[in-house]
């Protein structure tokens, strides 16, 4: 597997109370009335139903209180078969998100994924210093993870927390059992596209190494910034032209020099920005920047 989530999920003794909203649904007669009595056990109900919703991939369950617990690493099927491990957690004890991360930069096992889709689940109540420490840690290790963060009934101090770990990801704030679901939604829709944003990168480190290894033309990865979609128009009107200029260069290049074009449209790709991966035309490529862009741009 290329890619792995991973669920850091606090079971302290503040996860064992109500949603605020609950608390305010006497006086507020719009106040949400949670099916749940207690955060810790709305956040495993809906942390079930996510992953019964999820593509076949790896995940692994993290309970962290004063110190992190892996309780399961496997495929989703495996969990879905082993949802006691979930169901039966209860929430005692302190708060150590630095634990939860560090679980993770640790355990050698994560170095065979690409990509590690991180969602820490808190309410914040952790020593800020030493969780931003370790999410900086964590991140060094896997510089395509993402760290994404639901924060439950938010406080200031709790804010400030999970907005320093959540390094390269999102924060998003519930206060009742619905407000939850939708974060949890919303947060795995946000790392899969992250996923295939990183998707034409991670392509490209491949064939480097390829190249290295079959000591072959190395790649080069060009990305669209003027904010084009990718469409028949585009192709036609934008990126073919472009392809064929440098194919023009390249075969000239390749006169001058006694060799044979080795030029290759390895992909193109849409997760914006749009990415295209070229093989055998770095040198070409470089012709332009050093003299075609500054000719155009002067002219």
């Amino acid at each position: 597997m290329s890619s792995i989530w991973i669920v850091l999920l606090d079971t302290s003794g503040s996860m064992d109370e109500g949603f605020s909203a609950q608390s305010q649904s006497r006086t507020n007669a719009l106040s949400e009335i949670g099916a749940w009595q207690k955060k810790i056990d709305a956040a495993k109900e809906i942390l079930l139903q996510q992953v019964s919703s999820l593509r076949q991939q790896d995940i692994a369950v993290v309970q962290f209180t004063d110190s992190a617990q892996q309780i399961f690493k496997g495929t989703r099927d495996e969990l879905l078969r082993k949802t006691a491990l979930i169901t039966r957690l209860l929430a005692d004890g302190g708060t150590s998100i630095a634990a939860a991360f560090n679980s993770i930069t640790d355990d050698p096992s994560y170095s065979k994924y690409r990509a590690l889709s991180i969602l820490l689940l808190t309410d914040g109540h952790s020593d800020k210093d030493e969780a931003t420490k370790a999410a900086e840690r964590l991140i060094s290790h896997y510089p395509y993870a993402r760290i994404d963060t639901i924060i439950i009934d938010e406080t200031t101090e709790g804010r400030a927390v999970v907005e320093a770990v959540s390094l390269n990801g999102t924060v998003r704030n519930a206060t009742s059992t619905i407000q939850l679901r939708d974060a949890v939604n919303d947060v795995r829709a946000t790392s899969l596209v992250g996923e295939l944003q990183n998707m034409a990168a991670l392509r490209f480190m491949a064939q480097q190494e390829l190249a290295r290894i079959q000591d072959s033309p190395s790649p080069t990865l060009l990305q669209v910034t003027t904010g084009e979609v990718l469409n028949a128009a585009t192709l036609r009107d934008s990126i073919a032209p472009t392809l064929l200029a440098l194919e023009y260069v390249e075969s000239a290049r390749s006169i001058a020099s006694g060799h044979e074009p080795r030029s290759v449209v390895s992909s193109i790709s849409q997760d914006s920005p749009i990415s295209i991966n070229l093989t055998g035309i770095k040198e070409t490529i470089q012709l332009f920047l050093d003299y075609v862009i500054p000719w155009r741009r002067k002219h």
